[in-house]
């Protein structure tokens, strides 16, 4: 939850702060080429990388070279640094072919907040509340992913409602989040979890007798 950089940034600000001087920056990163660097290090202005990047053949270059760092990735941070790049940059098809091959591998396993980093750019997300439904009931998520999901996201009271499931959250990082986002939310949890557990230290006491 306290990830560095990019990890902890909801995806509206991760995309919301592009602009064509980081989309030069990452171009420049991946470049093979040393003459076409110099050349990117040389636009200033949006105008002036458009110009580069009309070039189909210059476009299709950058791409290849994008696409060699985003398969050598080995962590899920540095995959969401270049997928969040390249969807700003490119548009092919075979780019989308191999998000939805990225997405099949990642559902296959336990899906956790650092697979949702990698999930979020990999689909256009109308709907947060609906997808973190999808990602509870279909693929199994627990509520207090979920809540860990939403908070991301800056979605406290949908991470109230998802730890609200639980019997107690255990998670202080968690709760203490959920806190500063909303003490009203917080203590109504507290609450919540209060009653629950005097309700069930009363069953246990009416079963004893």
């Amino acid at each position: 939850m306290q990830g560095d950089g990019t990890m902890k940034k909801t995806y509206k600000e991760l995309t919301s702060g592009m602009n064509h001087l980081r989309q030069r920056d990452y171009l420049m990163k991946v470049c093979k080429d040393e003459g076409l660097s110099y050349i990117l290090a040389h636009c200033f202005t949006k105008k002036e990388l458009n110009k580069v990047l009309s070039h189909e053949k210059i476009k299709k270059e950058l791409y290849e070279n994008a696409l060699e760092k985003l398969q050598e990735a080995n962590d899920y941070e540095t995959l969401q640094y270049h997928l969040i790049h390249m969807n700003s940059l490119f548009n092919y098809q075979s780019y989308t072919e191999l998000k939805m091959n990225i997405f099949s591998k990642i559902t296959q396993r336990s899906i956790s907040v650092n697979e949702y980093l990698v999930l979020r750019c990999l689909l256009k997300i109308q709907s947060l509340e609906l997808f973190i439904h999808v990602l509870h009931t279909h693929y199994h998520v627990s509520e207090l992913e979920c809540a860990k999901i939403a908070l991301i996201e800056d979605q406290y009271h949908l991470a109230y409602t998802y730890l609200k499931e639980l019997d107690y959250c255990k998670d202080e990082a968690v709760l203490d989040l959920l806190c500063s986002y909303s003490a009203k939310d917080y203590l109504s949890l507290m609450h919540h979890y209060h009653k629950k557990q005097r309700n069930k230290r009363w069953e246990k006491e009416c079963f004893m007798y």
